[in-house]
């Protein structure tokens, strides 16, 4: 039986860390950027650089804060190559939201974000849910979704913005409502 090395060692617990942290990470992208394609590759850019830094991590820090700092500068990363496009988010509010969402995921479970992701999505109305189904979980480009609305664009774009900001109130209520619960 070979002996494990110290490397083996550290390079299994990067891994195992980096692995758990995969769908955290992907949440944590969409939840900055809005759009599930752009999510996925800047989620493999992260790993990427994740994966080159690996000998800076530490075994028993915070894998996930760590991480999404690398995936924070990503996203602004890629807003500053494609600055160019209209931006649904100003770079003052992105700040804020990370500061934000950086919280909440560290402060909640990942089942429990699901559950009352879950319950915001039940509470809209049947066309906005339809909206954002069709637009995230479809993976349907904007121009294919203004095309069968007869809505512009830019419209959709801003009624899936003013969406996602009523889904993230109810997911700070359902926080607040579940941190209540567990203090009370």
């Amino acid at each position: 039986m070979i002996p494990e090395s110290p490397e083996n060692a550290q390079t299994e617990a990067f891994l195992q860390e980096m692995l758990r942290s995969q769908v955290r990470l992907a949440a944590w992208i969409q939840s900055l950027t809005g759009d599930s394609s752009l999510t996925d590759d800047l989620l493999q850019e992260t790993n990427l650089i994740l994966w080159r830094k690996s000998a800076d991590f530490r075994p028993g820090t915070n894998f996930f804060a760590w991480a999404s700092r690398i995936a924070f500068r990503q996203v602004k990363d890629y807003r500053k190559r494609e600055n160019r496009k209209p931006l649904i988010f100003s770079d003052e509010l992105l700040d804020r939201l990370a500061v934000t969402m950086q919280t909440r995921f560290e402060q909640s479970p990942l089942e429990e974000r699901v559950q009352q992701l879950r319950i915001c999505l039940g509470q809209l109305p049947h066309h906005q849910y339809q909206m954002l189904r069709q637009r995230y979980e479809e993976d349907r480009p904007l121009k294919e979704l203004s095309r069968n609305s007869g809505r512009s664009e830019n419209a959709l774009a801003a009624a899936l913005y003013r969406i996602r900001l009523v889904l993230l109130h109810c997911l700070e209520q359902q926080l607040a409502h579940s941190e209540g619960k567990a203090h009370g």
